[in-house]
């Protein structure tokens, strides 16, 4: 990744966040792996990461930095992901490796554990429910007029960090939400797999 300072300790600030990153250190990472927004370098950096706005920090501040590697590294997740896309699959389907992470630990389900679909009734608004081993763990929904077109999915004790590109909550610049849009069922499926198996 290009650093992009010119200032010898800048730079140097910018290579300690990428080393930092890929090492999962704790200023960055929780021990059970979820990002760690509880100090100023960590929200700065995924705040960065996720593309998301911090007016907070000013350009001459050292956080800015770490917002700047931030970027950096979820730029390069995101084209990583894109370029390992199949053609022709959903586009929401592309989202960084990290989705969220599990606010309530204790209800994530065994690792490796599938969701199993049950099909909405035919009338009024659909509702797909996930089970993992016959409890509900997922739930999706979508107006029928909508068609093949937009849902939103929450996965139960799981926050989402990461927004559809252009929606509300990425234009708010909302940090976390238990609910998600997606543009279509597909993405929504993949994206709740992820998130249990991550």
């Amino acid at each position: 990744m290009r650093n992009p300072f010119r200032n010898p300790q800048r730079r140097q600030q910018f290579e300690a966040m990428l080393s930092d990153h890929a090492a999962r250190h704790g200023c960055l990472f929780h021990p059970d792996g979820r990002e760690n927004h509880s100090n100023n370098i960590g929200q700065a950096f995924w705040r960065g990461y996720h593309g998301q706005l911090a007016a907070w920090i000013d350009r001459d501040m050292p956080l800015h930095v770490a917002y700047a590697a931030g970027e950096a590294v979820g730029r390069s997740h995101r084209a990583q992901s894109s370029l390992a896309q199949p053609a022709g699959e959903d586009a929401a389907t592309s989202l960084s490796p990290v989705l969220g992470y599990w606010r309530e630990p204790d209800l994530r389900p065994a690792p490796g554990a599938r969701i199993a679909w049950i099909a909405p009734q035919p009338m009024g608004l659909q509702v797909w429910r996930g089970l993992v081993a016959g409890r509900h763990v997922a739930t999706i929904r979508r107006q029928p007029a909508h068609g093949r077109s937009a849902c939103s999915a929450s996965l139960k004790g799981w926050m989402w960090t990461t927004h559809q590109a252009g929606s509300t909550a990425e234009r708010m610049a909302i940090p976390e939400s238990p609910t998600r849009g997606f543009s279509g069922l597909r993405a929504a499926k993949a994206a709740l797999q992820a998130a249990l198996s991550s």
